[in-house]
């Protein structure tokens, strides 16, 4: 089974997404299982999750300082 994740990650301050990346995931056994086929997803899932975690250019972006704004003045 394969999937495609597209993830996001949502500047609250700047009120954007700030990165974007579509993921695949994959999952593929030759054991035979019986029953339901979320199985299939969740490791499919797991998979995209493992590659977002292992994205040089995420990476470089969770280890940026965070940028300062002032406070808005107060009324």
């Amino acid at each position: 089974m394969r999937i495609t994740v597209n993830w996001q990650i949502y500047d609250p301050v700047r009120r954007q997404v700030v990165w974007r990346r579509d993921i695949d995931g994959e999952f593929a056994t030759n054991q035979r299982l019986i029953g339901d086929y979320t199985i299939f997803v969740q490791h499919a899932f797991t998979d995209t999750v493992n590659r977002l975690a292992a994205d040089p250019e995420l990476r470089q972006l969770l280890s940026r300082r965070p940028e300062l704004t002032a406070a808005p003045a107060a009324p």
